[in-house]
């Protein structure tokens, strides 16, 4: 007997058509195993793909399990978004508040319907010490002696080494050897390294990820990163109320993701969500 489930495809942190980044949404209606989860990610081929699971429409909330094509993620920012929006097209979901369950817990979700974005509570963020010379290592890979402003081995979900850097401009030029990358990734348990610069004002922050150890070699805008860059920046006291990133455009995409930080240590993760495909999968 064949299996049918209904899925989606949200490009997220994007208002233009096919700039965002893509997740696919796969709305099963029988329970399946983790290989099954991961051979259907590995089908996309998207650096997320995302499995829904115990919708309830009077909270509403939903249990969800997020995978890359090599494995699974307690949290993930923009798969959680664009789950989110697939979730209220699908169930025709008329409150602008949901709770979406994972692997890093409750996590709280808005809808503004002015602004047409969605915008996540981040779970609990954790800050680690890089050494020296594992440092020296991951710089090794992006061949330049860059002045570093702040770094740390930040877990929000995902665990990415964030480097703070005040040269934007090799940001945007850097082209890492992946190779090498990969390998001091795998030893440090990272999931993978990002560099982040702002303008003057420190309004305007640009990112860029890379995670080959896990089968992506550039994220295009990455909401956990992002989070982790919000948290460091708090962190070493260099925090403004709000920002804006951008991310992606190096590969093709045009990313803004909007951070605002809440009451205590919480921060808010949002952007723009639009859903560009719909269909079944047939297994």
């Amino acid at each position: 007997m064949n299996l049918i489930m209904k899925y989606y495809v949200v490009d997220v942190f994007s208002k233009a058509s096919l700039k965002g980044n893509p997740v696919a949404v796969v709305l099963p209606d029988y329970a399946l195993s983790s290989k099954k989860m991961l051979e259907i990610s590995s089908w996309f081929n998207l650096s997320e793909t995302t499995f829904v699971d115990q919708f309830e429409a009077q909270t509403p909330s939903y249990n969800v399990r997020i995978f890359s094509p090599n494995g699974e993620f307690p949290f993930a920012g923009h798969p959680t978004l664009g789950t989110a929006l697939a979730i209220k097209h699908h169930f025709e979901v008329i409150s602008d508040f949901m709770i979406q369950t994972c692997g890093a817990g409750d996590i709280k979700i808005r809808f503004d319907s002015t602004e047409n974005t969605v915008h996540l509570t981040s779970p609990p963020v954790s800050i680690l010490e890089v050494t020296k010379s594992d440092l020296a290592k991951v710089m090794d890979c992006f061949n330049y002696n860059l002045d570093i402003l702040a770094v740390a081995i930040v877990i929000a979900g995902p665990s990415w080494l964030t480097i703070i850097t005040d040269n934007p401009k090799f940001i945007v030029n850097v082209k890492p050897d992946l190779g090498p990358l990969a390998e001091i990734s795998k030893k440090l348990k990272i999931t993978g390294v990002q560099l982040a610069a702002s303008n003057a004002t420190g309004l305007e922050w640009k990112i860029r990820t890379f995670a080959p150890v896990v089968g992506v070699p550039e994220d295009p805008i990455c909401g956990s990163g992002n989070i982790a860059l919000a948290k460091l920046l708090a962190n070493k006291g260099m925090a403004q109320n709000s920002f804006v990133s951008r991310q992606g455009q190096e590969v093709g995409r045009d990313g803004e993701i909007l951070i605002s930080y809440l009451e205590g240590d919480g921060i808010e993760l949002g952007g723009a969500a639009r859903i560009i495909a719909s269909g079944r999968l047939t297994l």
